[in-house]
């Protein structure tokens, strides 16, 4: 059966837009629970293609900017395989925590103190090497009410928490516990930018995008108005 669950944002270390908030709390986790959390960890070597994007929220609202970067697939160590040649992947700098609350600050004025996960390397990268990255997958896709489509890539990753990276200097011991499960869903989650959300539009979204990714047994998702009323200020 397939599982329909609401995303929770967390921090990234790419990129991530940005918002004036109060506070920002972040709650330190150790390899232990970014494992338990990442159904994807793979060793990547770095490269120069990185697109930048923005969010548009309407006039008078600052838009939201994250960018996407692609790396060249090293090898898979969970699950365990190697990679194809000239394989590569697009992990997305996109947080749908920092996008909700972005919306949440710039267009009605709200201020909020976070609490969010953050990972600190045991073996920080040197610039140049290769990274272990631990990954979950996520997107950020556009729905079009005139046409009732969505639009935006559905293959892209994001980080399990915050700044999930390693360095190459920890593949030796990480490795064999990469072997072991996770013990969680690899699910696909997923944001949707829509304009001038309501009820009803929230359930057409939800049919799409099952119909969009009807071969996977796993989808998390939430909906963000990114043409929302302005409050006060």
């Amino acid at each position: 059966m397939k599982r329909i669950a609401l995303c929770l944002g967390l921090a990234t270390f790419l990129a991530p837009g940005r918002a004036e908030l109060g506070q920002i709390h972040y709650e330190p986790v150790g390899l232990d629970e970014v494992l338990a959390a990442t159904p994807t960890i793979v060793v990547v070597r770095p490269t120069a293609t990185r697109d930048s994007k923005a969010v548009d929220l309407g006039e008078g609202i600052e838009p939201f900017g994250y960018a996407d970067s692609r790396y060249e697939v090293v090898e898979y160590l969970r699950p365990p395989r190697p990679a194809r040649e000239g394989e590569t992947l697009v992990v997305s700098g996109f947080d749908e925590g920092q996008f909700s609350l972005h919306v949440a600050y710039h267009a009605m004025g709200m201020h909020r103190s976070p609490i969010w996960a953050m990972y600190t390397s045991e073996h920080p990268p040197a610039a140049g090497d290769d990274l272990i990255l631990f990954l979950r997958r996520g997107t950020f896709l556009r729905y079009d009410p005139a046409t009732k489509t969505l639009s935006g890539a559905g293959d892209t990753y994001i980080p399990s928490v915050g700044n999930a990276v390693e360095g190459i200097g920890a593949k030796p011991t990480l490795a064999p516990r990469a072997k072991e499960p996770c013990g969680c869903v690899d699910s696909v989650n997923i944001t949707v930018g829509a304009p001038g959300v309501t009820d009803a539009m929230r359930e057409t979204i939800g049919e799409a995008i099952s119909a969009r990714f009807a071969d996977e047994s796993a989808l998390g998702w939430q909906v963000v108005d990114t043409r929302p009323a302005r409050g006060p200020r």
